[in-house]
């Protein structure tokens, strides 16, 4: 009599389980939902209907519930939310393995670049132009007003005065004035990033260095295939050279368009809407030995050898 008891006590529990996640994974609020559908699912919805479960016996009830609990895969991102199994495809044709993935999130992009004028187009009045100066406190160039916002505001700039093109990069902060220093244009053409890396025009982020170290790795599969200005096409991968007053947080992006400014309807990242922070942008942080492989295609911290 006990066995009976105990069977029938379980064959009941099975049954109304059934019924609990049958209602509760396909039935949830659209747009509310924390688990979306599995695809496999939608297709079984019908056999999953309470009055199907009248006729299932034992052994088929027990399957079908451990396919349910089965079906269900999480995958963990950086925002401690999760995704289905079925989310995982996504990553299937794109150039990354999965397990060179560190963590999962998403961007808030803005764009940066070297700005560059021809001071033989700009009109000032002498007194109005503003000094560039270096941390010792000595002057550097003098321009007019607004070259000067720009180079403070793009951390450097490219600035031709008399015909002769030089470019000046920001090194620091000192007693709340910001210092400048002057680029060997032999080297880093572009200007620099943190711990004296290159700043490399398309290929570069500035992130906030308490989430992320220099030299890090992010992969934007959202890019892959932009067409560049020289024609070459972009493989999606990034690398964290600079930082930013106004860049914190996780995935919090400033990506380097070289001379390209981020109002040029021409430049590439304002085609695929980085120059508006509202945008969200899925993205995945490289790790070794993938991320080593991508620093040393790019010439880190140097610029490539194209």
């Amino acid at each position: 009599m006990n066995c009976f008891f105990k069977n029938t006590f379980f064959s009941t529990a099975k049954f109304f389980l059934l019924i609990f996640l049958g209602f509760n994974f396909s039935c949830a609020p659209s747009g509310k939902e924390s688990l979306p559908r599995l695809e496999s699912l939608k297709r079984n919805e019908s056999a999953q209907r309470i009055h199907s479960t009248s006729d299932l016996n034992q052994g088929e009830l027990e399957n079908r519930i451990q396919e349910r609990i089965d079906s269900i895969v999480r995958i963990e991102t950086d925002s401690g939310q999760s995704l289905m199994g079925s989310q995982k495809e996504v990553l299937k044709g794109q150039s990354i393995p999965e397990n060179s993935i560190e963590w999962r999130g998403t961007v808030t992009p803005t764009v940066y670049y070297l700005a560059s004028t021809d001071e033989s187009k700009e009109t000032c009045h002498d007194r109005e132009r503003r000094a560039l100066i270096d941390k010792k406190g000595k002057v550097l160039i003098r321009i007019c007003p607004r070259i000067s916002k720009e180079c403070h505001l793009q951390g450097s700039c490219r600035i031709i005065q008399n015909g002769v093109a030089r470019v000046f990069n920001v090194s620091e902060r000192l007693q709340g004035v910001t210092r400048f220093f002057e680029v060997d244009v032999k080297g880093c053409r572009f200007g620099y990033g943190v711990i004296s890396s290159c700043l490399d025009p398309f290929y570069t982020l500035a992130a906030d260095l308490k989430m992320y170290s220099p030299g890090d790795v992010i992969y934007v599969p959202g890019l892959v295939g932009l067409k560049l200005p020289q024609g070459q096409n972009h493989d999606g991968y990034f690398v964290i050279r600079d930082r930013g007053a106004a860049i914190k947080g996780r995935g919090r992006f400033d990506f380097f368009s070289g001379e390209w400014s981020w109002s040029h309807p021409e430049n590439p990242f304002r085609k695929v809407g980085l120059v508006d922070k509202k945008n969200r942008i899925p993205y995945y942080k490289v790790k070794e030995p993938l991320a080593k492989k991508i620093r040393e295609k790019r010439g880190y911290p140097h610029l490539p050898q194209l």
